[in-house]
């Protein structure tokens, strides 16, 4: 679904949450509930007979589908980390940092450890991120800029648990993106959120 709002608007938000995010931790919009939430984890038997998440395939453009697409790709490597890889945080940046913005991938490496330091201190990884609905769109009225929220479930496990102790997390984000009429959305800002919170905006959509 496409929502336009006003581009002084969505500006302000889309600034507002890349601005916090190099912040220190108390003030920083970069989700800190990246361990598992009260309330949204369980324990559930693995899943079975599925086949591997696939995010669709990147569109160009300056639309709302061009905007899903980005933040889907982005989205579930993003929130997918494993700390006993080779080089968790290469590995960590490679998933997603071809949508995202080089302003974005610069406070990623400086938030890196504050996001993820929890899966090395339990020794959990978090895995099998998939998009299980794409909940809204706005775009700005120059279709410049959106923000997509989208919700994800995704795995963790720990390194000495028994298959049958695995968690499912369901969360929420808000994904900010710079859109071109000839190129690839671009995301600059995430934020985590909740499926029914007012629209990331100063006033309702149009």
């Amino acid at each position: 679904m496409k929502r336009h709002v006003t581009l002084a608007a969505l500006a302000c938000i889309v600034t507002t949450v890349v601005s916090c995010s190099s912040t220190d931790d108390a003030s920083t919009s970069i989700p800190s509930s990246t361990a598992p939430i009260s309330g949204v984890t369980t324990t559930t038997p693995p899943r079975e007979h599925q086949h591997p998440y696939a995010s669709p395939d990147l569109i160009r453009g300056a639309s709302a589908e061009a905007a899903e697409a980005a933040t889907q790709r982005f989205i579930v490597g993003w929130t997918t980390f494993i700390p006993w890889d080779f080089d968790p945080a290469e590995e960590w940046f490679a998933r997603w940092d071809a949508v995202a913005s080089p302003q974005f991938i610069g406070q990623m490496q400086t938030s890196i450890n504050r996001i993820w330091s929890w899966t090395w201190n339990e020794q959990r990884k978090v895995f099998d991120s998939r998009v299980e609905h794409v909940v809204d769109t706005w775009l700005s009225d120059d279709s410049e800029s959106a923000v997509t929220r989208v919700t994800i479930s995704r795995l963790v496990l720990g390194m000495n648990d028994r298959i049958d102790q695995i968690e499912t997390q369901t969360l929420t984000y808000d994904v900010a993106l710079t859109l071109s009429k000839s190129g690839f959305p671009q995301v600059v800002a995430v934020t985590e959120t909740s499926v029914d919170a007012p629209p990331p905006t100063a006033g309702a959509p149009r």
